[in-house]
């Protein structure tokens, strides 16, 4: 029974692990697709400053300062006719407010959820850590080459597109005696 359970505690924590792997890469992409959208935000607000100027006015310099009572925050255009044209970053926070909230409370619950997969990566992981059992208890067990050459063949057909139902199969196989192996896999 204790190596039964510390199986199960070395294969929580192997999934564990990879759980937190696919969540870190998870908020990566999504810690990525926020700095593109930003970018993309700033950037149209920035083109459509630049269309609000007066026809054949260009612009000289752009930058974004607080305003003269100190408070809010503006984007200024100096134009070429030497006037400072001014825009109200306070309209693209107007803007953006409720699909950003929006999009960050979507990307906050897909987080949270995918934090809890770690029984998910575990029941996948489920055949490939009994194929390793069973193959740490054969190796323990003394072997003669009819045994080694009946493994062989059984695991040659085996494929990593195999379900339960084929490892069962395989460790069926493994537990028959050599008059239905030979039989079952005849080449």
């Amino acid at each position: 029974m204790g190596k039964k359970t510390n199986e199960n505690k070395r294969m929580s924590s192997i999934a564990r692990r990879i759980n937190m792997s696919f969540w870190l890469k998870e908020l990566g992409n999504v810690i990525l697709i926020d700095i593109v959208i930003a970018f993309l935000i700033v950037s149209v607000f920035a083109v459509w400053g630049r269309k609000q100027l007066p026809q054949g006015v260009g612009g000289m310099r752009y930058y974004v300062e607080k305003n003269e009572d100190g408070g809010a925050y503006e984007y200024i255009i100096e134009g070429s006719d030497e006037k400072k044209y001014r825009y109200d970053v306070k309209i693209l926070w107007d803007i953006i407010e409720i699909p950003g909230v929006i999009l960050l409370g979507m990307e906050t619950i897909v987080l949270f959820v995918a934090l809890f997969r770690t029984a998910d990566v575990r029941r996948r992981l489920k055949p490939l850590n009994d194929l390793a059992v069973t193959a740490e208890k054969l190796s323990k067990e003394p072997m003669d080459h009819n045994k080694i050459d009946d493994l062989e063949k059984a695991i040659s057909h085996l494929s990593a597109d195999d379900d339960e139902h084929s490892f069962q199969s395989f460790r069926t196989y493994i537990a028959a005696p050599a008059s239905i192996k030979s039989s079952t896999f005849s080449a």
